[in-house]
């Protein structure tokens, strides 16, 4: 009720909306959240893209992270949009390689893995 109070007091506030999205979720209304999250999407701006982008890493969605973040430009990312960018995108990639490595040339795949763990961490 607190939560909601304040996003009725705030309705443009990105982390609000986030911490509400999160509470919801936590109660298995995740749908909920997320469907708060993107209301807000069409007047919102780059940090109520990051707000979007850490609950889809919240529940998994990586490559919906960086989708989200992709648009914001370069200019107007903070080091945190950054991090979560890079991390959501060595995930997508290392799902790829894994993929690739159960696949009938599953040595391409392994040797991209390979190559993967030998970068230093994104992060």
């Amino acid at each position: 009720a607190l939560l909601r109070a304040a996003l009725a007091a705030e309705p443009n506030n990105a982390w609000i909306r986030l911490d509400l999205a999160r509470a919801l979720a936590r109660q298995g209304r995740a749908g909920e959240g997320r469907a708060l999250l993107e209301e807000a999407m069409a007047r919102g701006g780059a940090e109520t893209r990051f707000a979007a982008a850490l609950f889809a890493e919240d529940s998994g969605r990586l490559a919906e992270a960086a989708a989200l973040l992709e648009p914001v430009p370069a200019a107007q990312r903070t080091p945190d949009m950054v991090r979560l960018l890079a991390r959501a995108r060595a995930s997508a990639e290392v799902a790829q390689a894994a993929e690739a490595a159960r696949g009938p040339v599953g040595f391409e795949g392994r040797n991209r893995l390979l190559a993967i763990a030998a970068r230093p961490d994104p992060t």
